[in-house]
């Protein structure tokens, strides 16, 4: 028994006819473990819809440890996307694209294959012209009607400048011992890492994309305008 139903290849299709170039879906897994099994059945049958544009590689994450440190995954399964250059876009889904999350996986293809970014213009210009790496790891749940808005805004700031942004979105249901780290208590919470110097800051909730700006000035220690009223 296949993952989608009629109605969902139906769907798909229909929004895939937007799909302009190909996407490469590289899938870290490791083959015993049940996760890892759910998430390349998905993907394959998504990548079956639309072959001449969606191309999935599987990669066994114990025998491919160069690549997956060269992507920087630590954790499988993981995805990543990458554009029809086969750039890495620097979206990465870690868990299993299933509830809320499917919409987030589809709507991010949707994004690398046409290049369209809904940012604002003045976040998209920040983003872009960053010049410190930082990884943002957005931890969901499938459930959380929330969790998409954070986790596409993430993704979004990582299309915008994927050499130096990283957004990642992490099942929170399938890694509980990260996200016990974390302290993750409640979804979505993101944790925005800078990488030199290493700092981190953190914040809960689908915040607006002026909010996390906000946050990546203040763990770069950029200058915050005040707001206007304030």
């Amino acid at each position: 028994m296949g993952f989608l139903n009629e109605r969902d290849r139906q769907t798909l299709t229909e929004m895939f006819r937007d799909l302009k170039f190909p996407v490469h879906l590289e899938l870290f897994v490791d083959p015993d473990q049940e996760w890892s099994q759910h998430t390349r059945g998905i993907l394959a049958e998504v990548v079956a819809l639309m072959p001449d544009f969606l191309h999935l590689e599987t990669y066994h994450f114990e025998k491919n440890r160069l690549l997956a440190a060269l992507y920087g995954v630590t954790q499988v399964p993981c995805l990543i996307l990458r554009d029809k250059n086969e750039d890495d876009s620097g979206i990465r889904i870690l868990g299993i694209p299933s509830g809320y999350e499917f919409a987030v996986l589809v709507e991010d293809i949707l994004d690398v294959s046409t290049g369209r970014n809904r940012l604002r213009e003045k976040s998209l210009n920040y983003i872009r012209n960053l010049e410190h790496d930082i990884v943002m790891q957005v931890f969901v749940t499938p459930t959380c009607p929330h969790c998409p808005r954070a986790v596409r805004l993430a993704h979004q700031m990582a299309l915008a400048n994927p050499a130096r942004v990283r957004g990642e979105s992490i099942d929170a249901n399938t890694f509980i011992e990260w996200a016990d780290q974390e302290g993750v208590y409640s979804v979505p919470k993101t944790v925005l890492t800078a990488k030199d110097p290493l700092k981190t800051v953190t914040f809960e909730g689908a915040v607006s994309e002026e909010y996390i700006i906000r946050q990546i000035k203040l763990l770069l220690d950029d200058p915050v305008q005040p707001e206007l009223g304030s």
